[in-house]
């Protein structure tokens, strides 16, 4: 993860080669989860588990 316009953003790379989720960006980051908004799809929310 990294931080680009004051924003923690996600770049992943598939092996093979799928590029619908390789950029988001990460809202409501928390110790319990956070949500990723991918360019163009939408958004997903991830909880932690233990």
């Amino acid at each position: 993860m990294a931080r680009e316009d004051g924003l923690h953003v996600i770049r992943l790379t598939c092996d093979d080669g799928n590029t619908d989720h390789s950029v988001g960006r990460v809202y409501g980051l928390s110790s319990d989860g956070m949500t990723v908004e991918w360019e163009g799809l939408g958004a997903d929310s991830f909880e932690r588990a233990e």
